[in-house]
């Protein structure tokens, strides 16, 4: 639509007039009509145009009021402040709020309706925060109807378009209640001091039982027990008390005297065993704590999603000399990690975009992944620290708590933990092997042998499945000991156990029977497939030279073979002795030969 233009007309008016002279005998009368027409036109533009203007107007006014409206019974605090605090507008709900009436509000200091401590933080503020309210906020404290305080945080803008009759220069502020959050703030700090003292028992709790399981090691291991230590020191405190009763007798004190010197010499005995453990080069770890350096450098996995809590705990981890740090940001990136690369130390953090922790838990306890474990979260409780626990993790920390002393701590408990646990397991194997290994030969002993012949017997009827047994002897082993000594005849045992480890396959079994005697079980071997295995074990026995300084003795053996078959009416005893009557009948022929058991000969 085009505008209306009053200017237009009076030229075209005026051009008309001064061409044609303005005669009545002169006027062009369609010119004129069509003047006329363009005026009438031009009327009914300006007519719509002021249509529209009142139209706008009547918006402007509604949207107004609704505004207001708004601004009156919105549940929030509004106010208009000028440039030094005073207040210039307020909605109902900050006079409800603080029991005022407007005309007692207007023109009246913002910082009158606040607490005393609230007044000094609003004045120290309200300077940067007019200049700048898009980027920051006040907490005050407002004094309400009741009494009470409200904690109001304080949001502001300027907005120079709408001026609404106010001063050039003011700020639209918004009170709003952030009493429920404040609340919400102080329980969480609540939770996580719960949180941390619960942490801090459980580190006790673990730091006594370390304690206690590495004494129980260490005394396991040296072979003392308790008994061996108190009774001694029992004896030698009595003898003091004797002492001191008989002071006065010289050859009753120098008795006493003697006793305390035997009862010292065996706590002695017993802590030069103790001492006689291993000692483990060690490396000082972050809390003072000094752990086997069973490795030269700690790596350590972070599955965390924020990126800022893994640089951040980075950082504290550089500071402590731990910079093998890798980040891996789901549970199904970590996984992949730790299928294909070795790590010291795994941190997890509770919550990830795939999964939580106790996930990853349950995967590194199912592929019987070795490693110490610390869960770190940003949300949870005593029940989460707990069950953390409980499915394997070593220690727990929450993200609110972590500092450099509580980090170095929890990795430290954790490293030596782990390390306790490692002992004890290797303690544990190791009494497992005493009970059924030979220590001077490192084969099977006579007690591991008789439970493997019996589970053969069993295993070879259930599937119908022969075996064979051989009984091994040395021949005139005890001429080797009384020519050449019985370090010689150690060595000779030592090195035909060695031979048997390497010669015989990955399922036969070879065990020290007693004496200069070996027994064989061999699965799967029936009597002429035994007798090929035992007689190329011989000749290799028999062209060995078995070296001594003061001699090289010529060692033969003689072995005896009984093959059990699914069908026979034997046990384990009379296996036993099957063998043991080929033996003999080797030896009786004249040794350094191998005799089959033969049932229709006996």
């Amino acid at each position: 639509m085009n505008k209306f233009n009053p200017d237009k007309i009076r030229k075209t008016a005026e051009q008309i007039a001064k061409e044609k002279a303005i005669r009545l005998s002169d006027v062009n009368y369609e010119d004129l009509h069509s003047v006329l027409q363009e005026l009438h036109v031009h009327q009914i533009e300006l007519e719509l145009q002021n249509e529209e203007l009142r139209n706008a107007q009547v918006r402007l006014e509604h949207q107004k009021n609704k505004f207001a409206e708004l601004f009156n019974s919105a549940p929030v605090s509004f106010l208009v402040l000028d440039k030094g605090g005073f207040i210039l507008e307020a909605n109902k709900t900050f006079l409800k709020t603080t029991a005022s009436e407007m005309k007692g509000v207007l023109r009246k200091p913002f910082h009158d309706f606040m607490t005393t401590d609230s007044k000094k933080a609003f004045l120290s503020q309200y300077k940067s925060f007019y200049n700048n309210p898009k980027d920051k906020t006040i907490d005050v404290e407002l004094i309400t109807e009741n009494g009470n305080p409200l904690i109001a945080r304080l949001y502001g803008s300027q907005d120079e378009n709408i001026k609404d009759g106010l001063p050039d220069e003011h700020i639209r502020v918004a009170a709003v209640d952030i009493n429920a959050q404040v609340e919400a703030e102080k329980k969480q700090n609540i939770t996580i001091q719960k949180l941390i003292d619960a942490n801090m028992k459980i580190k006790e709790q673990q730091a006594s039982i370390i304690e206690q399981e590495r004494l129980k090691v260490l005394l396991q291991m040296a072979g003392a027990t308790a008994h061996e230590l108190n009774q001694p020191l029992m004896y030698l405190l009595g003898s003091l008390d004797l002492m001191e009763m008989n002071k006065d007798n010289p050859p009753a004190r120098d008795r006493h005297m003697t006793n305390i010197r035997k009862a010292g010499e065996r706590i002695a005995n017993v802590t030069k065993r103790i001492q006689s453990l291993r000692h483990d080069k060690t490396k000082p770890y972050p809390g003072g704590t000094e752990i086997i350096q069973l490795d030269q450098d700690i790596t350590i996995l972070y599955i965390e999603d924020d990126d800022a809590s893994f640089i951040s705990t980075k950082k504290m981890l550089e500071k402590q000399g731990l910079s093998e740090v890798t980040q891996a940001g789901t549970i199904r990136e970590g996984k992949q990690l730790l299928e294909n690369n070795e790590y010291d130390l795994l941190l997890i953090d509770y919550k990830l975009p795939d999964g939580d922790g106790f996930d990853l838990l349950g995967y590194i306890q199912g592929r019987e992944i070795k490693l110490p474990v610390i869960m770190i979260t940003g949300q949870g409780d005593e029940q989460v620290a707990s069950m953390a626990i409980r499915k394997g993790a070593y220690d727990y920390l929450p993200k609110a708590a972590i500092d450099q002393a509580s980090l170095s701590n929890c990795i430290s408990n954790a490293l030596e933990k782990y390390r306790l646990n490692q002992e004890i397991a290797l303690a544990m194997k190791q009494m497992a092997e005493m009970s059924i290994k030979d220590e001077l030969t490192g084969l099977y002993n006579r007690r591991y042998f008789n439970d493997s012949l019996a589970n053969e017997i069993a295993r070879s009827k259930r599937y119908k499945e022969d075996f064979a047994l051989c009984m091994i002897d040395i021949d005139h082993f005890k001429q080797v000991n009384d020519t050449f000594g019985h370090q010689a005849g150690d060595t000779v045992l030592t090195g035909i156990g060695s031979m048997l480890l390497q010669f015989m396959r990955k399922n036969d079994i070879s065990c020290r029977y007693g004496g200069e005697e070996f027994a064989l079980l061999l699965p799967h071997t029936d009597m002429n497939n035994a007798e090929k295995l035992c007689e190329r074990f011989r000749r290799k026995i028999e062209n060995h030279k078995f070296e001594f300084n003061s001699g090289k003795p010529g060692i033969t053996v003689s072995t005896g073979i009984t093959v059990f078959t699914s069908s026979s009416p034997v046990g384990r005893e009379e296996l036993i002795a099957q063998a043991d009557s080929s033996l003999y009948k080797a030896k009786n022929d004249g040794r350094n030969k191998i005799t089959r058991y033969d049932a229709s000969k006996q």
